[in-house]
C-alpha cells in the first residue's frame, strides 16, 4: 500500500512539473512582445498585429485574443495575426498573444487596445436645429479623405443618435464637415475641420442665452438735464438716450447690481445700486449718479489705426455668469483711456478690438482691462485657385481658419476650412456632396466659391495646440471656447487690407452675451 501511495505521489508530482513547464508566463522570452503596438492603440478593419520573437524558428503556433475570445492564429513565421476587428463591437479590450515553441512551452503577453471602427458617433441636441424664431433650420454632417474624395454623409435631426462607418475607408483620421442651411433656407453655411481622428463628436450647437428670470424696473425722480445715459444689470445692457427717465432691463439672477453712468463728453461719474430683485419698482435721484471713475491709461501700440476695449465687471473669480458692462472705449491721440468703478468689482474683463498694418485683432479676457497684444503668429499664403490656397503658418496659437463664399440675389454659400499651425500645406476644399446642391431656392456651385483672402488664427485658454482644440469642441461643439470666463484671442492677416466677416467695427464686436448665444 505504501509502495503504491509512493508511486501515486511520484506521478502526481511529475503531471505537475510538465504542467508548469508547458505554461510559464512568469518568465517570458528575451525580446518577446508586440511589435509597434502600444498601449490604448485605436485599431480599425482589418488590422495585422506583428510580434517581436528572438528566435522565430523556434515558434510552431500563435494566437491572439480579445478578452477570452480566439480572434487570430498563425502557424507560419513571422507568425504576423491578422484580426478582422469588424468580428468585435468597438470598444476597449485587452488583448493576449500567445506563442507556442517546439516543446510545447506557452508565453503570453497582454496590452490594452481600442477598437474604433465607427468612424464618427454623435448625439445631435434636442434643440440643436432651432432657430430663435422657433422654425426648424437643416443641417448634414459629412467626412472627406485627404483627397477630398466623400466618405460618409448623413443629415441630421433633433434629438438623435448618429453613427457614420465606412468598412472601405482605412485611415484614423479625415476631414469633418457640418454644415447648415439656416435663414429660411437663403443661407449655406460649412465649417471644416482638419485631421479629426475616429471617435466622438458634438455638433456645434449654438450656446443658448441665459435664462431670464424677470424685469428691473428704475425710475429717475429728478431732472436728468436731458443727458443720455448708459444701464446695466446682470446680464443686460442699454444706451438710454435723451429726456429718458425709466430703466427696464432683463435680469438673469436676482439680486442684480445696477451700474448707471451718464454718457456726455468730460463726464467722470457713475452709480452702482446693489441689493436689486426681479419684479420690483425702484426710484432714485440723477444726482446721485456722482461717483468719480477710477481711469487706466492705456498707449496703442505703434502702428495700430483703432484700438477698441468694452469693459465688464465679475463679481468672483472663476464665476462668469453674472456679469456687468460697463462702457466702451476707443483709442483717442494715440492712447486708450478706460474709466472703471474703482473696486466695486473684484475683477475687470474686456473685450478688445485692434486694427493695426496688415493684421486685426479680436480677443475676450476675463480678468485684464486690456488686451491687445499680438499673437506670435507667421502667416504667409496665396490664392491659388477657387478652392484652395496654399499656406504656410507657424507660431503659438492653436488654429487657423480660411474662408470662401458667394451670393447671389437670394443667397449666400460660406465654407471656412480648419487647422493646425505649424506646416506649409495647400488647404483645399473637399468635395461637394451632390446631396447639397439642390437643397435652397437655388442651386448652390461650389465653382463660384471666392477665397476671401484672409487667414485668422486663434488662440483659447482651453487648448495648448490644434489636437487639444479638437478634444474639446469634439465635446461641447465649436462655439463652445467662446463661453464666458474663458481667455481668447483672434487674430486676421489679409495682404489687402481688412476683412472678417465676423465684425466690421467696434460697436459691432459681439458681447458676452452674444457669444454665449452663438453669435460669432
Amino acid at each position: 500500500m505504501r509502495c503504491l501511495l509512493l508511486r501515486f505521489t511520484s506521478i502526481l508530482l511529475t503531471g505537475c512539473l510538465l504542467a508548469a513547464c508547458h505554461k510559464d508566463n512568469s518568465a517570458l522570452l528575451p525580446g518577446f512582445g508586440f511589435k509597434d503596438l502600444k498601449e490604448g492603440a485605436v485599431l480599425w478593419n482589418t488590422t495585422t498585429i506583428e510580434l517581436s520573437l528572438p528566435d522565430p524558428g523556434a515558434i510552431v503556433n500563435a494566437s491572439l485574443y480579445a478578452g477570452n475570445n480566439l480572434v487570430a492564429t498563425s502557424g507560419k513565421a513571422p507568425f504576423s495575426l491578422e484580426w478582422n476587428t469588424l468580428s468585435v463591437n468597438d470598444g476597449s479590450y485587452e488583448v493576449r498573444a500567445v506563442v507556442t515553441d517546439r516543446s510545447g512551452v506557452q508565453q503570453e503577453i497582454r496590452s490594452t487596445i481600442v477598437v474604433q471602427n465607427t468612424l464618427l458617433h454623435f448625439m445631435v441636441k434636442s434643440d440643436h436645429l432651432t432657430a430663435p424664431d422657433g422654425t426648424l433650420d437643416r443641417g448634414w454632417i459629412f467626412l472627406s479623405d485627404q483627397d477630398g474624395s466623400l466618405v460618409a454623409i448623413t443629415e441630421i435631426t433633433n434629438g438623435t443618435e448618429f453613427k457614420l462607418a465606412n468598412p472601405a475607408y482605412n485611415k484614423g483620421s479625415f476631414m469633418l464637415s457640418e454644415a447648415y442651411l439656416r435663414d429660411a433656407g437663403t443661407t449655406l453655411d460649412i465649417t471644416s475641420f482638419g485631421e479629426v481622428p475616429r471617435g466622438n463628436w458634438a455638433p456645434a450647437a449654438a450656446n443658448k442665452e441665459q435664462a431670464v428670470i424677470g424685469k428691473l424696473d428704475w425710475h429717475f425722480k429728478d431732472s436728468l438735464n436731458f443727458h443720455p445715459f448708459f444701464a446695466s444689470s446682470s446680464g443686460d445692457s442699454q444706451l438710454f438716450f435723451e429726456g429718458g427717465t425709466f430703466v427696464q432691463l432683463q435680469l438673469t439672477s436676482s439680486p442684480s447690481r445696477l451700474f448707471i453712468r451718464e454718457v456726455g463728453q468730460d463726464v467722470n461719474h457713475y452709480n452702482l445700486l446693489t441689493g436689486l430683485t426681479a419684479s420690483q419698482q425702484y426710484a432714485g435721484l440723477f444726482t446721485d449718479m456722482n461717483k468719480p471713475f477710477s481711469l487706466q491709461t492705456y498707449k496703442s501700440p505703434t502702428g495700430t489705426t483703432r484700438v477698441g476695449v468694452r469693459l465688464y465687471g465679475f463679481l468672483a473669480p472663476n464665476k462668469f455668469d453674472e456679469f456687468y458692462t460697463l462702457g466702451a472705449f476707443t483709442q483717442y491721440l494715440g492712447q486708450v483711456i478706460i474709466e472703471y468703478p474703482g473696486n466695486e468689482f473684484p475683477i475687470y474683463g474686456s473685450e478688445n478690438l485692434c486694427n493695426a498694418s496688415g493684421y486685426r485683432i479680436n480677443s475676450f479676457h476675463p480678468t485684464q482691462m486690456i488686451d491687445v497684444a499680438p499673437l506670435k503668429a507667421e502667416v504667409q499664403f496665396k490664392d491659388l485657385s477657387n478652392n484652395k490656397a496654399s499656406l504656410a503658418s507657424f507660431g503659438d496659437f492653436d488654429v487657423y481658419v480660411m474662408g470662401w463664399g458667394y451670393a447671389t440675389k437670394f443667397t449666400s454659400f460660406s465654407w471656412s476650412v480648419l487647422g493646425g499651425a505649424g506646416r506649409s500645406e495647400v488647404v483645399k476644399l473637399p468635395d461637394f456632396p451632390q446631396q447639397l446642391r439642390q437643397v435652397g431656392f437655388e442651386t448652390f456651385d461650389p465653382v463660384k466659391l471666392t477665397f476671401a483672402g484672409v487667414v485668422q488664427v486663434a488662440d483659447y485658454e482651453i487648448a495648448s495646440d490644434y489636437s487639444g482644440y479638437l478634444r474639446y469642441v469634439s465635446q461641447f461643439g465649436y462655439n463652445s471656447p467662446y463661453v464666458m470666463g474663458k481667455r481668447w484671442k483672434e487674430q486676421t492677416f489679409s495682404t489687402n487690407g481688412y476683412t472678417n466677416g465676423r465684425t466690421v467695427d467696434l460697436d459691432n464686436i459681439p458681447t458676452i452675451k452674444d457669444r454665449l448665444a452663438g453669435k460669432r
